[in-house]
């Protein structure tokens, strides 16, 4: 459990209200792209807002894989919200050409069925009132965009701070800037986040408040936002990660 938030969480102390954090702010900080116990994510709700609040956010959006209602997410909103927290839904869906953010609409409602084409997507989901957003597109595994984010048709924005993709791939955030800089796009930050350690790596920041999937949706497709690091964590996170590597180096050499 991550310092003393997570123990007052976890011992049902801590109950806010009101987030009192940088109550001078005029914006709202969200992390964009959180994986739950729902999909392929692990770490408990408590471990989850733990970090959000300790990370300075104003709220996160909840994206499992393939469905925007999940247990895992529910559980977490639940949390979140009673600390005070936003907490929003959305999903990261797979298709041919990768992972598509989808915020504002359930994607259940829409049937994509599996692995349909990108811009088959952001049509759908800008039809029902929604906003898709490639995620990491120079990052993918079996599937990735890259240059094929020129071709798509109806983009507002894409993910162009990846958290993770900070420590794995630097590479692929700096061609994501570099596209949507192109394209004249919107930018936005998450984290990517699979475990409680790496929420809040990168977050959007919104001007004025974002508090409900519309207003999300209004702000993406029209409001002024932009993708940020958060430095501090992404620089313990390395530090962390340079120390860990050589341990696990060293233990699998075998000794004769």
């Amino acid at each position: 459990m991550p310092g003393r938030v997570g123990q007052a969480i976890a011992e049902g102390r801590l109950v806010m209200t009101k987030l009192r954090r940088d109550e001078g702010r005029k914006t709202t900080r969200l992390d964009m792209h959180v994986h739950t116990r729902g999909s392929d994510g692990w770490g408990s709700p408590e471990e989850i807002v733990a970090r959000a609040i300790e990370r300075g956010l104003d709220g996160l959006v909840i994206c499992d894989h393939h469905h925007t209602v999940t247990k895992g997410g529910g559980e977490v909103i639940a949390l979140g919200q009673k600390h005070g927290l936003i907490l929003l839904h959305g999903c990261e869906y797979n298709t041919r050409q990768g992972h598509c953010l989808v915020y504002g609409v359930d994607v259940d409602q829409l049937a994509l069925g599996r692995y349909p084409e990108m811009q088959m997507v952001i049509d759908a989901v800008w039809a029902a009132g929604g906003v898709a957003c490639p995620s990491h597109p120079y990052y993918g595994y079996r599937e990735m965009l890259g240059d094929g984010i020129y071709r798509l048709q109806g983009l507002v924005a894409a993910e162009q701070v990846n958290g993770q993709n900070e420590i794995r791939c630097p590479r692929s955030n700096e061609r994501a800037e570099e596209a949507i800089r192109s394209l004249g796009i919107q930018a936005i930050g998450g984290s990517d986040a699979h475990n409680p350690e790496q929420v809040g790596l990168a977050f959007t920041e919104f001007a004025g408040r974002v508090t409900t999937e519309r207003e999300l949706v209004r702000a993406l497709r029209g409001g002024r936002y932009r993708a940020q690091r958060n430095h501090r964590a992404l620089d313990a996170m390395r530090i962390s990660r340079a120390q860990v590597l050589p341990r696990m180096y060293l233990q699998s050499v075998s000794v004769y």
